[in-house]
């Protein structure tokens, strides 16, 4: 933009100048011409100014003002998914942690009756090839990953869908008792096992509830799901009428659409960069899960066996 004002400048200014200069040439032509027509410089004067000012006019427009129409397509496609697009991720995100929290809260750590909420979960599971077919998207990936956007029935199902991939069917029972605060070596040992297995299902869950609420309609967004407003914004352009509207832009309005394309860009590879973080996240809680459940067992029955045979640990 710089540079087109900056070309703009030095036309204008070559502009005026050609003007001045014309304007010079025809007062000295028509101080020799007879005073038979004294207004010969005036009307030469005025036509030239009017030229200048519709060069000048036309310069404008084509540097530095956007047409009607770029502006009326800004106004009306560009510019609300551009403001909207930052305030989509704290929603989607505040929204999947509640979930995930209301989760652990409900299904691991306090589960009043394990049995009650297995017969639940069990009575969704079909029995028959009908039940099957009628209940499959209970248990299909598709029912969250195929859609932008998710309500009524396919909400449900979606739902459902990850709270059996979290075992919601198979829930830890919640104890009761003064034996909790006891703290004897096997309920240390029960708690903190525990508090380990909340911790290590809480990062499924984090990935699961987020693409969830990716697809879930947000009144914010005009009931639209915030997967569904990106796709949107992401696809707006590839039509026929955008790319016919290139061919008449401006150089300027050309630039301008180039800049927020750009922009748009950066907010996407920062999505990705979110996405990636959430990947190394889920790979890492694999490999301490890894260790969690070989390497720490091996190393706590080692030495208990280095104890027993009376050698030294350290």
């Amino acid at each position: 933009m710089k540079k087109n004002m900056v070309k703009f400048g030095a036309i204008v200014t070559g502009v005026g100048i050609a003007v001045a200069a014309m304007v010079s040439a025809e007062v000295a032509n028509a101080q020799e011409k007879p005073a038979s027509s004294p207004t010969g410089v005036d009307v030469t004067a005025q036509s030239i100014a009017a030229l200048g000012a519709s060069v000048i006019g036309y310069l404008q427009k084509y540097f530095v003002q956007p047409s009607d129409a770029y502006t009326q397509y800004l106004k009306n496609t560009v510019l609300p998914i551009v403001s909207t697009q930052p305030t989509i991720a704290p929603i989607v995100l505040g929204n999947a942690t509640n979930d995930s929290q209301q989760f652990l809260a409900t299904q691991t750590l306090y589960v009043p009756n394990a049995l009650k909420a297995q017969q639940v979960y069990a009575q969704q599971v079909p029995k028959s090839q009908n039940e099957a077919n009628q209940k499959a998207a209970y248990f299909n990936s598709a029912s969250l990953l195929n859609a932008t956007t998710l309500s009524g029935s396919q909400l449900d199902a979606a739902t459902n869908y990850v709270n059996f991939l979290a075992g919601a069917g198979i829930p830890v029972q919640t104890p009761t008792g003064n034996w909790l605060t006891n703290n004897t070596s096997s309920t240390t040992a029960y708690l903190n096992s525990l508090g380990t297995y909340s911790a290590e299902l809480s990062t499924g869950l984090n990935v699961f509830f987020n693409m969830l609420e990716e697809r879930r309609p947000q009144s914010s967004l005009q009931n639209k799901s915030a997967l569904q407003f990106d796709s949107d914004a992401a696809n707006g352009r590839m039509n026929a009428d955008w790319v016919q509207n290139t061919t008449t832009m401006s150089p300027a309005d050309l630039q301008r659409e180039s800049v927020i394309i750009q922009a748009e860009t950066r907010y996407e590879l920062y999505e990705t960069r979110m996405q990636l973080e959430q990947l190394n996240a889920t790979m890492a809680n694999l490999q301490l899960q890894l260790l969690q459940v070989i390497t720490k067992p091996a190393v706590i029955a080692a030495a208990a066996s280095a104890v027993k045979s009376g050698t030294s640990t350290s």
